[in-house]
C-alpha cells in the first residue's frame, strides 16, 4: 500500500556507479518514489558518474553520510561497471555493512554481482542478466533462471527486458 502520510518513510539506498545502466536506477527509483520512499542516491562522492547512454547522474549522499538502517538496498546493472565494483573493496565494504541490517537487498541486471561478490547472497536464490548469470554459483547464490528471483529479503531481477524477435534471448 501507499504511504498515508503518516508514520515514517521507507528508507532507500540506490547505489549510484560509473557504467551503470540507467535505465536500471531510473524505473525502480521511480516506483519507489511513487510509493513515497526516501530515496538517497549513493556513491563515494557527490560528483556525477556516467551512464551507460551518457546521461550523468549525481549521488545525494556519500557512501559514507548514507543511512546505517535501511528498507531498501539496491544496486543497478552495467557489465563494465558492475565488474569494476566487484573489485571495489569501498564499495563492497558499504555494501556488506547496509545490506547486513537492511530489510530488504536488491538488484537489477549485473547488480546481483555486485551483491554477490559483497557475500550478500550467499545461500539465497538469485538471479542476473542471461549473459553472466552463471557466475552467481561462483558467490555462494543458487542460481536461477526465472526473469524475477525473490528469496526471503532478497530480490534479484534480470534486468532490462530487450528482445526483439529473432535477436536472441534478451532480458
Amino acid at each position: 500500500p501507499l504511504p498515508t502520510g503518516s508514520g515514517p518513510r521507507p528508507k532507500v539506498a540506490m547505489l549510484v556507479h560509473p557504467d551503470m545502466v540507467l535505465l536500471d536506477l531510473i524505473g525502480p527509483q521511480t516506483v519507489l518514489a511513487i510509493a513515497g520512499s526516501e530515496i538517497h542516491l549513493v556513491w563515494k562522492d557527490l560528483n556525477p558518474v556516467s551512464t551507460d547512454v551518457g546521461v550523468p547522474i549525481a549521488a545525494t549522499t556519500t557512501l559514507a553520510n548514507c543511512p546505517k538502517d535501511l528498507d531498501v538496498l539496491f544496486v543497478p546493472g552495467g557489465l563494465k561497471g558492475s565488474a569494476a565494483l566487484m573489485e571495489d573493496s569501498e564499495v563492497l565494504a558499504f555494501l556488506r555493512d547496509r545490506g547486513s541490517r537492511a530489510k530488504y537487498v536488491t538488484s537489477v541486471c549485473t547488480g546481483s554481482l555486485v551483491l554477490g561478490a559483497a557475500g550478500l547472497l550467499n545461500g539465497y536464490r538469485a538471479t542476473s542478466h542471461w549473459y553472466v548469470r552463471d557466475l552467481l554459483p561462483l558467490m555462494g547464490a543458487t542460481l536461477e533462471k526465472d526473469r524475477v528471483v525473490i528469496d526471503r529479503n532478497r530480490l534479484t531481477g534480470g534486468g532490462v527486458r530487450t528482445r526483439i524477435r529473432d535477436r536472441g534471448p534478451g532480458i
